[in-house]
């Protein structure tokens, strides 16, 4: 059976009554001015969080089994009640016969051993409250039948019913009638004398035009709208009386929801949920809008058109139920949950313990929840669901910060690309990423290729940098001796910088360019579209350089476009000395450019669509400081003459620099590897590598560069035994070639810990050894000026000194990392590492 076939049967008419009454205008009239009423009980307006019944019944077609409904409920309360889900709701389905003497529903089956004010109070127990599906409009024909009276009245339920009215499936409640207002209200505080805060009112546009679809008629389809709209008003009196949240289930929403938002909490934008799935949730008549309910069928296009109402303090959306275990992905599943907290809308979980399989961490980011618990509404750039900007949500948290969504609705690749003063930012902000768990650095703007389906959520925190003063984070510079200084004009209502400049190179030893610039610190990209650059010579150039120093002969890398010569990678790796360029011929202007500092490792890229890019040979290496020069270059390659070059959408992005970095150091037979986990500090490194001895090392390292004193500590999980001086360990060293100072306590398999060091560069290296030790086993270096400390433990708590503490001269950073060697440069060794710790 269907549920419209056996949903509250309890409240189907069992009888036909001969009494013929038409329906009147409502006696009482409705007052316009009413002003728009909320929950009282709600201190910080914010959708729900909630486990429903849904699932079960919609695949059962049938009432959820009481001992189904027990095993959820405490599957619920064990795994996301601290998360911030503590409502448990019923759904329809029920085959309830049993009803109290004002006529109200007490269980949601016959086959039930427990009654709602029951499960009630077991809830209570577990931190949680339940959440009731009903309509206060519909009138239990059985309770009518046995001569029950309106609570608190002498007046018969039976007198609310119109027998004449061609209503299908449910029996209303006629509001014009004497009782009716005490019946309706006499519902909700029924329900309120349970323990329900949360209440679901279903079928509202059966009721409100007798229409389904715009094509099936299921009742009255003449009902004076002024009825459905008092309806709404006694029942948010009642509520707000008793404290509870109304949500309003299939509202035609007639004139944007013109009644619905001003008396219900919250409200249905879209269809049921039935089998999940991404066609139900974005696909299903996507675009189309229709007259009634549902306006809009799936849940991407209602948050979005609707996203005109709603907002802090105003009406929620609700998108229903979500049974991730229907979708094919992370992707996908990570897209819908977003969706529902950006759009402000309720995370209603519909999946079971039996059904939710790996997917409960979806349901448990708690950087994603807290855009709930702070009551975050987020807004399309566009409205219109047909429109690309529709994808792209954003909004503010209570404390300033900026949210921002990209979503591909599409079954292709697609790129969203966002400059954060579209969504009302005036400064530059320092960017999260809230599914990665990752800070992304500064950023003015952000651009991303999203897979099928796929989503990205930011946390943007402004910084005190303007997003549109081209003084105040952009400067300019002549380099070298250009017989013609440059110009620079920055278009902002356009975002283009309109760059002219002369100068005979970048080339060879020394240069002659204008360089449109930032100071920069650390990994970052910076990337951007060259529109245009004028033909002065074949090879003259326009693109984006990183640069160590602004005289004309800093080393550098440049990506560039020319006339005639395509795009050029090129570097000067030492200053003053030559350059070499790696060539793509073809390639014209207009075309996007990109270029990534990582460390000392620069790759460069380009790109026809700002989509697909390609990478143009190889990474190269030049050594720079932590702080470099970052920006656009032109130059005209004719001292004589000038060149004009068109630049937008440039983003220089800091890069997330990982926590560590991995790199081969010497001369190593194997080319090793790391897997790492940021997120639960685990690192797997495997190498090859003669030894870490003598004048020259042979190993992988995996490191990151730190300043002033510190500690370091990790736990060595295992080392495996490709030679009884393969090593694990912790390292402190001066620089990255192979012969440099450094010292390091380290494990192996056969000689137990070593401490050892080389002082000088070039220099031999001396060790201290103890006995053998017991995996695993916790390392610690400690840094205290030129001194340098080294300790082991079992349990990270009473520390044994190895040695004596060692007297070195090191410069101010060092390179601080995890050092493996195979001790046999033709095989390859692996090390764990975990609870590492940098202090």
């Amino acid at each position: 059976m269907t549920k419209l076939k056996i949903l509250f049967a309890g409240f189907i008419c069992l009888l036909i009554y001969s009494c013929t009454d038409s329906l009147v205008e409502d006696k009482e009239g409705v007052d316009s001015n009413t002003t728009e009423l909320r929950a009282s009980a709600v201190a910080v307006r914010r959708a729900p969080l909630y486990w429903s019944a849904y699932e079960s019944s919609y695949i059962r077609d049938s009432y959820i089994p009481e001992e189904e409904w027990k095993e959820n409920i405490d599957w619920v309360a064990e795994n996301l009640c601290d998360y911030g889900y503590n409502i448990i709701c019923i759904d329809g389905w029920g085959d309830v016969d049993r009803f109290n003497e004002n006529g109200y529903r007490m269980s949601h089956s016959k086959e039930w051993k427990n009654d709602y004010a029951w499960w009630s109070d077991y809830l209570k127990k577990k931190g949680m409250t339940l959440g009731m599906y009903d309509n206060p409009l519909w009138v239990n024909c059985a309770a009518a039948e046995a001569g029950l009276r309106v609570k608190g009245t002498n007046i018969p339920i039976s007198s609310l019913i119109n027998t004449s009215e061609n209503a299908k499936t449910f029996t209303w409640v006629q509001i014009d009638r004497p009782g009716a207002e005490q019946y309706v209200k006499g519902c909700i505080e029924h329900h309120a004398q349970i323990g329900v805060k949360y209440l679901r009112v279903d079928f509202l546009s059966w009721y409100e035009t007798g229409m389904d679809k715009d094509t099936t008629i299921v009742g009255v389809t003449n009902r004076p709208r002024a009825h459905y709209e008092t309806a709404l008003r006694w029942m948010r009196e009642e509520c707000d009386r008793h404290g509870i949240f109304l949500s309003l289930v299939m509202p035609n929403l007639t004139n944007d929801g013109e009644f619905e938002a001003k008396y219900g909490d919250m409200i249905r934008v879209n269809e049921d949920c039935a089998t999940g799935q991404w066609q139900r949730f974005s696909g299903m008549d996507r675009g189309i809008k229709y007259s009634s309910w549902s306006q809009y069928r799936n849940p991407m296009d209602g948050f979005t058109y609707f996203s005109k109402i709603s907002g802090r303090d105003k009406v929620i959306l609700d998108g229903d139920f979500i049974r991730i275990n229907t979708y094919e992905n992370d992707t996908e599943k990570k897209t819908v949950i977003s969706m529902h907290l950006i759009a402000g809308g309720p995370v209603s979980i519909a999946d079971r313990k039996t059904t939710i399989g790996n997917d409960l961490w979806l349901y448990r980011n708690e950087e994603m929840l807290a855009l709930n618990k702070d009551g975050f509404v987020g807004k399309p750039l566009s409205g219109d669901p047909k429109k690309v900007e529709s994808q792209i949500w954003y909004g503010q948290m209570s404390n300033g910060d900026y949210i921002l969504a990209l979503f591909n609705r599409e079954d292709s690749l697609q790129n969203r690309t966002v400059h954060f003063s579209s969504i009302g930012m005036k400064n530059v902000a320092e960017v999260r990423d809230l599914w990665e768990h990752k800070d992304l650095g500064e950023m003015a703007s952000y651009s991303v290729n999203l897979p099928p389906h796929g989503s990205v959520v930011l946390r943007l925190n402004p910084t005190e940098t303007p997003l549109d003063s081209l003084i105040s984070y952009w400067k300019d510079k002549n380099i070298g001796p250009v017989f013609f200084p440059g110009t620079v004009l920055y278009d902002r209502s356009a975002g283009k910088f309109n760059i002219e400049a002369s100068g005979k190179d970048i080339e060879g030893g020394n240069d002659e360019f204008t360089f449109v610039y930032q100071e920069v610190e650390n990994d970052m990209e910076i990337s951007g579209r060259v529109i245009s650059l004028d033909a002065i010579n074949g090879w003259s150039k326009a693109g984006f350089m990183i640069r160590s120093g602004l005289t004309d002969n800093s080393n550098n890398a440049l990506i560039a476009i020319t006339p005639a010569n395509g795009v050029s990678f090129q570097s000067r790796l030492v200053n003053g000395q030559g350059t070499s360029a790696n060539v793509i011929n073809g390639i014209h202007a207009e075309v996007w450019l990109k270029i990534c500092r990582q460390d000392n490792s620069i790759t460069a890229y380009y790109s026809k669509d700002n989509q697909n890019w390609t990478q143009i040979g190889n990474s190269i290496t030049v050594s720079m400081a932590e702080k470099v020069y970052a920006g656009m270059a032109v130059t005209s390659h004719d001292a004589n003459k000038v060149t004009k070059a068109v630049f937008q959408h440039v983003s220089i992005k800091k890069l997330p620099s990982p926590i560590f970095r991995n790199l081969e150091i010497g001369n190593v037979g194997i080319k090793g590897s790391l897997q790492s986990d940021d997120y639960s500090n685990r690192y797997t490194i495997s190498a090859s590598g003669a030894d870490i001895e003598g004048v020259r090392d042979a190993f992988s390292f995996t490191y990151r560069r730190l300043s002033g004193n510190f500690t370091f500590v990790s736990q060595v999980m295992n080392l495996n035994n490709t030679n009884s001086w393969a090593k694990a360990g912790l390292m402190v060293r001066s620089e990255l070639s192979d012969n440099v100072n450094n010292a390091m306590i380290a494990l192996t398999p056969g000689h137990g810990l070593t401490f050892q060091s080389r002082l000088i560069n070039g220099g031999g290296t001396s060790s201290f050894q103890t006995g053998i030790v017991d995996l695993p086993v916790w390392l610690k270096l400690v840094r205290s000026g030129n001194h340098i400390t080294a300790y082991y433990s079992y349990n990270s708590i009473n520390w044994v000194q190895v040695g004596t503490t060692l007297s070195m001269n090191l410069p101010e950073t060092l390179y601080v990392g995890m050092a493996v060697t195979s001790h046999d440069n033709s095989r390859l060794t692996s090390a764990t590492f975990q609870n590492v710790s940098l202090k």
